[in-house]
């Protein structure tokens, strides 16, 4: 039984394409991207390595990419963390875990709080949750000034 290839999700296509427009590509252009960092002919047949290949061939070519992941928004909910918190939790966790880690600070959140993801965070929690975050980046901060 062979494995499954995954494709793009539709978030996935769609930063692609921003990215195309934003770098002023020309059709014909894009798909020669597709096909030389990809080995495809249309961005539906993409999967995660291949969209990784298209990006890295698009920034050794000298055009803006821009990877960081967006933190996502979960609208106003009452009672709930606020959008703000959860950006100012989601800058923390990137600069303490590393930006391509939400395992491990998902992780934390889990053994901390009990809390699976950020969506689930009520304003008190959230408010521990950046309390909790801002003293374990302090806490890096002596360790490395110490070490030095």
């Amino acid at each position: 039984m062979g494995a499954i290839a995954m494709t793009l999700t539709h978030k996935q296509l769609g930063f692609l394409h921003v990215m195309m427009q934003q770098n002023n590509i020309e059709d014909a252009e894009y798909r020669d991207l597709l096909e030389e960092g990809a080995g495809v002919t249309s961005a539906s047949e993409l999967n995660n390595e291949g969209l990784n290949g298209v990006l890295e061939l698009m920034d050794a070519l000298g055009y803006a990419v821009n990877r960081s992941n967006p933190t996502p928004q979960f609208g106003a909910r009452p009672g709930m963390a606020t959008e703000k918190q959860i950006d100012f939790i989601y800058g923390l966790s990137r600069e303490i875990f590393g930006g391509n880690n939400e395992a491990a600070f998902q992780h934390w959140l889990e053994h901390m709080f009990h809390i699976s993801h950020p969506r689930f965070l009520n304003q008190s929690i959230a408010s521990k949750a950046i309390e909790g975050l801002k003293a374990m980046k302090e806490k890096n901060r002596s360790y490395y000034v110490s070490q030095k």
